[in-house]
């Protein structure tokens, strides 16, 4: 049968009876009469952004608008609610949509289209709105009902303030949440090296505690309460699954079982399509039961790996997911199904990068994330949860497990990070002799490796103040780079020479630059100029033996091309002294192949330039940078010619020297890229943000995001001002007016924020506890306003800083 369509707007109306159009207000009768219909949401940064073929992820028309899209509010039209599986956020159908496809309410969910579940044999009284006709017939029904409202308030009101109380749960007195992440220093991953010329702000140490503030076993009596109040609410409740998930984690970590299995309990029957959200808080209880001596192969554990069959590796949950599970099946010595749990779960790519450094910032206890350009992962190949499970196994004492697991890779590079995680948390763990067991360890390692794993092992061990280790481990790692071979530049030389040439392996390179990277942070922070300049230009010269230059490669392609089929095979026969036509044709193939494999060379040479660049500017070197981009800049020879000029390096380095008041170098630029080249945006964007961070200019922040937001659509750039947002946040946090980063995290109001929120609450929170200024959290989380999903995302960090600073002390 079909339809009702709207007269005014054609619209399918599922609704038999309705008399006007839900969409355009329009008359169903057509007989001219109307009501005013609620105006569309304001745009925001995840529907502006255009699909792109950047962009695999996005879905735009018309997939995404193939279903019915879901409201976020509930409404005569709409009382069903539904939960999208992919975002876990709550919207509200006809209860005629179900069994059909229908469009999440999230704008930034990255897979919004799903088939609404069938429908129950009677409506969820709970969100039904009464009609109009309906409260007039029984007024004394209503009354009783707000009675009954204003009554229940007011006891989970006195619930919440009563000054006394047993908690729900009380959590065990011998276990806190540091027992998820053990006692990793905060510099494991640190935001280090801050360039001097960025604005900065003040110590927060200085900050201080409103007066009469609760205390934290007070906030700890009220904190639980507080979480499943919140959970319990059903007006701004973005996502009740999520409310339960994060109580579950909360509970699970403060090892209450009791209270952690009636929260998942709860999340079974509000989230019944998201099984995998039971993942994390079984796995806390299976560490909570090694931690109180009971057999390692409990339930939990296997009940959680069968919840992850069906988790794809695009929801960022998986990330956590991977993480929680693959430290667990590594400790209890089933490393083959940790490794296809660990492939199937993790997938390389922005949403998921950005999810694993929060799990880094929580794991290592500093609770905020540097920018991309400042993280030692900006010259890594490719990321990966492995780091962090090592890490947590060493500080539960598996460190045995974690060091099998980290030589169970063949990869150089992966065994490179492996190896280095496994030392820098063996390091913190046992403080004495920690250089020659590394050592010893490493003993049969090459060189390169050794060179690779002992120099970030160095700049981990500054990065915790202790120099003395950190400057035995970088004259260890200075001492196996002389044992490596000297840099040699890849010369492709003529047709003949690229044909016969062997196109070799970077990966050495790779190791010799990263270890060269890490020296140059290490020696510059300890104040070593020169030293870290040489390990910079040693760097520079290493990078170059990645792959020949793009012009150089991309010129041979050219020409290959322009010459044409028969003409370029008499080339070849001619340059090999070939007779044959079959000969010169297979001489031909391979050639082709060749060049093929030295410009993807080529790529990953320029791509670590331009990386290495950066990362060296922030350690004090953006003089010697602009020498190396100069310089090549004017090379006459296409082999030594790298072409910054296409790429963002030079704006960066021109933003750098104006911020910095460098004339001299601003004139050096104008004159050597007198025409015009790409605009770093995001560094760009960094420096207004930040200056208008520190004049105490929040909505200057703000209206700058937002204004970039409209400019740049790409997906890229969306999680790059992610990751600004919460290096911001993390600047505010550090001031002398610390509440103002959780102003700043309110202030972003768009839906398309909702998540980023949540997640910037859970980690500021945190990292005020731990800065014990654990009343401002509780103030902003307990306000009337605050939405049922922030409350508890606020709460849970903040027992989370509480107990990291209980663990301390």
């Amino acid at each position: 049968m079909d339809l009702p369509s709207c007269p005014a707007c054609n619209q399918s109306v599922l609704d038999d009876g309705a008399s006007h159009c839900p969409f355009c207000g329009a008359s169903m009768s057509g007989d001219g009469g109307s009501v005013p219909v609620e105006s569309a949401p304001a745009s925001t940064e995840a529907s502006d952004e255009r699909a792109t073929t950047d962009d695999p992820f996005e879905i735009s028309s018309p997939v995404a608008h193939r279903g019915l899209a879901t409201a976020p509010r509930p409404s005569k039209q709409r009382p069903w609610r539904v939960v999208c599986p992919m975002c876990e956020t709550a919207g509200y159908i006809p209860r005629k949509a179900a069994g059909r496809e229908i469009t999440c309410s999230n704008p930034d969910c990255l897979v919004p289209l799903f088939t609404a579940p069938a429908a129950p044999n009677s409506p969820k009284p709970t969100n039904e709105i009464p009609s109009q006709q309906a409260s007039t017939r029984r007024p004394l029904f209503t009354v009783v009902i707000l009675l009954f409202v204003v009554g229940l308030a007011g006891g989970v009101g006195w619930l919440l303030w009563k000054p006394s109380g047993r908690p729900s749960p009380a959590p065990p007195t011998g276990l806190s949440t540091t027992t998820q992440f053990g006692q990793l220093s905060a510099a494991d991953e640190p935001a280090i090296g801050e360039p001097p010329q960025t604005p900065s702000v003040t110590d927060e140490a200085t900050a201080t505690q409103a007066p009469n503030s609760l205390t934290p076993a007070q906030i700890r009596a009220r904190a639980y309460e507080a979480m499943i109040a919140a959970a319990q609410s059903l007006t701004e409740n973005r996502s009740k699954p999520f409310c339960r998930r994060l109580n579950a984690e909360t509970f699970a970590a403060a090892g209450a079982e009791p209270e952690t299995l009636t929260e998942l309990k709860q999340l079974s029957k509000v989230g019944d399509g998201l099984p995998h959200l039971h993942i994390t808080p079984l796995v806390a209880l299976w560490w909570s039961r090694q931690a109180n001596g009971q057999p390692a192969h409990n339930p939990y554990l296997q009940e959680a790996l069968q919840r992850s069959n069906n988790l794809s590796s695009r929801d960022t949950y998986a990330v956590d997911a991977a993480i929680a599970l693959g430290a667990a099946l590594v400790a209890s010595h089933q490393d083959a199904l940790a490794r296809e749990t660990i492939d199937r779960l993790w997938f390389d790519d922005e949403p998921q990068r950005l999810r694993l450094d929060q799990s880094i910032a929580r794991q290592t206890l500093d609770f905020r994330l540097p920018l991309s350009s400042r993280h030692r992962t900006l010259l890594a190949s490719a990321r990966s949860p492995d780091t962090l499970i090592i890490r947590q196994l060493v500080a539960r004492g598996h460190s045995a497990s974690a060091l099998a697991w980290s030589q169970g890779s063949s990869l150089p590079l992966t065994r490179g990070d492996r190896l280095a995680a496994w030392a820098g948390a063996e390091c913190r763990a046992t403080e004495r002799d920690a250089v020659s067991r590394i050592l010893g360890v490493l003993a049969d390692e090459s060189a390169l490796l050794r060179a690779r794993v002992l120099a970030r092992t160095a700049l981990m061990a500054f990065s915790t103040s202790d120099q003395t280790l950190a400057a035995e481990l970088a004259a260890a790692a200075e001492a196996a780079l002389k044992e490596c071979p000297a840099p040699r530049p890849v010369i492709l030389g003529d047709l003949r020479q690229t044909y016969q040439q062997e196109v070799s392996d970077p990966t050495d390179w790779w190791l010799q630059v990263q270890a060269r990277a890490c020296l140059v942070a290490t020696r510059f922070l300890e104040g070593n100029t020169t030293s870290a300049g040489s390990h910079f230009q040693a760097a520079l010269s290493a990078a170059r033996c990645i792959g020949p230059t793009q012009g150089d490669i991309r010129g041979r392609i050219r020409d290959m091309k322009s010459a044409g089929t028969a003409r370029f095979l008499q080339v070849v026969k001619t340059a090999l002294d070939l007779t044959g036509d079959d000969e010169a044709q297979q001489a031909v193939q391979v050639y082709r192949r060749h060049c093929t494999d030295w410009l993807a060379l080529a790529d990953q040479r320029a791509d670590c330039l331009a990386r290495l660049h950066r990362w060296a500017v922030h350690f004090g070197q953006i003089q010697a940078a602009w020498d190396d981009v100069r310089t090549v800049a004017r090379s006459n020879d296409i082999t030594k010619r790298d072409l910054f000029s296409t790429t963002t390096l030079p704006s960066f380095l021109f933003l750098r020297f104006k911020i910095a008041g460098n004339e001299n170098g601003l004139k050096q630029m104008k004159t050597a890229f007198p025409g015009d080249v790409p605009t770093d945006f995001d560094e760009l964007l960094r420096q207004k943000t930040e200056a208008a961070l520190v004049a105490g200019d929040l909505p200057a922040c703000v209206l700058a995001i937002n204004k970039d937001k409209n400019a740049r659509r790409k997906r890229t750039a969306r999680f790059s001002r992610r990751r600004l947002m919460f290096h911001l946040v993390g600047q505010a946090a550090a001031s002398r007016q610390p509440a103002r980063a959780l102003d700043l995290i309110a202030a972003f109001r768009d839906s398309g924020a909702a998540l980023w929120r949540e997640d910037a609450y859970r980690l500021t929170a945190a990292r005020l506890a731990t800065n014990r200024l654990h009343a401002i959290v509780w103030e902003h989380a307990m306000n009337s306003n605050r939405p049922s999903t922030e409350r508890i995302a606020l709460l849970a960090g903040l027992l989370e800083g509480l107990a990291t600073n209980a663990a301390g002390t």
